[in-house]
């Protein structure tokens, strides 16, 4: 009882002290939990955030627009992988310092890629669109593996 108290009145003064300061200075993460079993438990952090921000449009080697597709951004440096919608005025923030690579989900079983070379000479600017030319993989994906092996850096 008197350990729960003690939670509670962290978790309180966490949360004062996390209303009055900056947003920048909110980087306190406080987690709390009871492991009943074996398995797979994730403890998160936060992540700064990217210092470069891009507006793309991804294409094909025949000029037309990728639209309404899942992508992946890979930064290999930080081990993380974000998942967002390509449109056709698609805002994405990276790591100009980090080793990336995008994919975007053609089809069910084929991917286009945009390597850690392409990253280099892309504008830090969002006023302005910028064409990003992906390859199309020829291989046929059907499984993590066979992503795996397409995308390894």
């Amino acid at each position: 009882v008197a350990q729960i108290a003690n939670i509670r009145a962290d978790l309180q003064q966490s949360q004062e002290a996390f209303v009055n300061t900056s947003p920048s200075q909110k980087q306190k993460v406080v987690n709390y939990f009871k492991a009943s079993s074996f398995g797979i438990w994730n403890c998160d952090r936060p992540v700064l955030p990217s210092p470069q921000k891009a507006r793309l449009v991804f294409k094909n080697q025949a000029g037309e627009s990728y639209g309404n597709m899942t992508a992946y951004l890979l930064n290999k440096n930080r081990n993380t992988i974000e998942r967002f919608l390509v449109t056709e005025n698609t805002i994405i923030e990276y790591d100009s310092n980090a080793q990336n690579l995008l994919w975007v989900v053609v089809n069910e079983s084929q991917i286009a890629l945009m390597r850690p070379e392409a990253f280099k000479s892309l504008k830090g600017n969002t006023e302005q669109r910028q064409n990003v030319v992906l390859e199309l993989i020829d291989q046929v994906i059907k499984s993590e593996a066979d992503v795996r092996k397409v995308v390894r850096l």
